[in-house]
């Protein structure tokens, strides 16, 4: 039997300590004279049997895991909108979330942001879009996530993200040695104001929605109307002008422009001229 631990002056050692039966129970243990040892030491109160300590020894090489959980520094906005403050259909929205060590990620985690886009009947709501888990961009302590935005998205006050919004996705994002989960959660990110996403809405047709009060041709001081219909909702501001729809009449070769000048917006997406 070896024994190893603690010299006598409590100093660490390599030479082997004795062992016996001090308490005769018939079990032999590490054993040691007068050994310079406290329960701070140890972790926990020492047996003295007949002027022995009575301990237990440890091997000479062990690892102890670290108890550090990884957390959320600060989530932020990482892309650049250009100067305009605006992102366009295809650009990439970028976020990166920072965490207070570093941290291993398995799988495809995402993080999940709010906007503006466009439901089924043309109005802008609010819609959760989610960035995902972007390995190149990313660093062991700021993992990035990114996005591309889509034609329907939209979002004239700037996006922003919810408190608690990173979700694993089946995977995992732990500490650099793989034993302990992070902590996950995260403050709310407010609305970014220089991180707006404007795709113009796009018109998807025009047509004449009028009709000449005798036959099929128009006559003098009779009102021809235009309708221009766009995928989404629309306002019309003339404050600094009134939009018009140009028209050609008479042959191909008459090349004179027409002005059909802005009248209203019907059914929030089309607007008559």
């Amino acid at each position: 039997m070896l024994c190893t631990g603690t010299a006598d002056d409590g100093t660490t050692t390599d030479l082997p300590l004795g062992w016996g039966d001090p308490d005769n129970n018939g079990t032999s243990e590490c054993t040691a004279t007068s050994i310079a040892i406290t329960s701070n030491t140890l972790g926990g109160d020492v047996l003295d049997v007949s002027g022995r300590a009575r301990y237990l020894a440890l091997s000479n090489v062990f690892q102890v895991g670290s108890a550090v959980v990884p957390t959320i520094d600060d989530v932020s906005i990482s892309s650049n909108p250009g100067s305009d403050g605006e992102y366009a259909t295809d650009d990439e929205i970028r976020i990166t979330v920072t965490f207070s060590e570093a941290v291993l990620v398995t799988g495809n985690p995402f993080l999940l942001f709010r906007i503006d886009a466009l439901n089924d009947e043309g109005d802008l709501v609010q819609r959760n879009r989610r960035a995902s888990y972007d390995d190149e961009a990313s660093t062991s302590t700021a993992l990035v996530f990114s996005y591309t935005v889509r034609s329907v998205d939209f979002d004239r006050d700037g996006i922003w993200v919810k408190a608690d919004k990173l979700r694993l996705n089946g995977g995992a994002i732990q500490n650099a040695a793989g034993d302990t989960d992070a902590d996950l959660s995260h403050d709310a990110l407010a609305v970014q104001s220089r991180h707006k996403i404007h795709v113009p809405a796009r018109a998807t047709g025009a047509s004449v929605v009028s009709k000449p009060a005798v036959g099929t041709s128009y006559a003098t001081g009779e009102t021809i109307t235009i309708e221009v219909a766009f995928d989404r909702k629309v306002q019309v501001l003339t404050g600094n002008g009134t939009p018009s729809y140009i028209m050609n009449f008479g042959l191909p070769s008459d090349s004179l422009e027409h002005h059909a000048i802005y009248a209203r917006v019907v059914d929030g997406n089309k607007v008559q001229f």
